[in-house]
């Protein structure tokens, strides 16, 4: 071989050893910068509240309700991450950030494979609420359960009592990772609590009186047929005015009263063929104010 060649061939050589360098050092760098350029996406699509980004980031699916509590929750401020320690295919992040004005640590782990790295699932806390009276409240936008845990994402949720409408009472809770919290929301009657139970003593008193061949038990009024006649063919029923809630007990009890009701009866009369009528002037309305999940149920007595 000439020493033209052999020069030509070194000179490859040293070339080939350098691009190798070259790649196993990006190689490198760019193992050791991933695991933080996740955290730091994923710390940002938190601030954002950008829910698509931050399923993409993780490992595993986030339940509807976590879903719908973030999209209604106070989003972290100024997340900052303080180190990301990487052994083999694992990574820890310490970082932190601003929840209701107080900088909280935020911890969680990072898990790489042939995909990349991705935030390994320990990133959710744990949330749940209880209220008297009520049997539900909203978590951001979602509508849980007392007493139901929920996992959510790293934010600070209103806990709001529900229905609206009838109740009043509020909490917040911050939450960071592995942070198990229960709140209590302090509830009470809600300002147009009486409207709103009207209105369903209102649907209450027209359910009772629709056409009828007997009278409904449980509606506050009877019509003493059994005098006029022998049987009956139908009971028509007119509501010159709705029994009316003028106040609600702290004990739920519900009673609304001076409804008028006029019922038209038709049937075998003992003496003629004319219907009769039958009004009542104290039509009164007696129940409990119960709740089933949001819904406001009033059972009657």
């Amino acid at each position: 071989m000439s020493r033209r060649v052999a020069v030509v061939v070194a000179s490859v050589a040293v070339v080939l050893g350098a691009a190798a360098m070259v790649w196993w050092w990006t190689s490198t760098a760019d193992r050791a910068s991933a695991p933080r350029d996740i955290a730091q996406v994923y710390l940002t699509a938190l601030e954002q509240g950008d829910i698509d980004t931050i399923q993409e980031v993780r490992r595993g699916s986030l339940s509807p309700l976590a879903i719908d509590a973030f999209a209604g929750a106070d989003h972290i401020v100024d997340a900052r991450i303080d180190d990301v320690v990487v052994d083999g295919d694992e990574g820890a992040v310490t970082a932190s950030a601003e929840l209701a004005g107080e900088r909280r640590p935020l911890q969680f782990a990072l898990i790489g494979d042939s995909d990349g790295w991705k935030v390994a699932g320990d990133d959710l806390g744990e949330l749940s609420a209880s209220t008297t009276p009520g049997a539900a409240v909203t978590m951001g936008d979602a509508v849980v359960e007392a007493d139901t845990v929920v996992d959510v994402l790293p934010a600070v949720y209103p806990v709001v009592a529900v229905p609206e409408e009838v109740l009043s009472g509020r909490t917040d809770a911050a939450i960071t990772p592995q942070e198990s919290v229960h709140v209590v929301v302090e509830t009470e009657l809600a300002a147009g609590a009486v409207d709103a139970v009207q209105r369903a003593v209102d649907a209450w008193a027209e359910a009772c009186t629709v056409s009828a061949q007997s009278v409904p038990a449980s509606c506050g009024f009877d019509v003493p047929w059994p005098a006029d006649f022998t049987s009956i063919a139908s009971i028509d029923y007119r509501i010159d005015a709705y029994p009316s809630v003028a106040d609600l007990g702290v004990d739920g009890v519900l009673v609304a009263s001076d409804g008028v009701l006029v019922a038209t009866v038709r049937g075998q009369a003992r003496e003629g063929d004319e219907p009769r009528t039958y009004r009542t002037d104290d039509w009164m309305m007696r129940g409990a104010i119960t709740f089933d999940g949001a819904q406001l149920v009033i059972r009657a007595f």
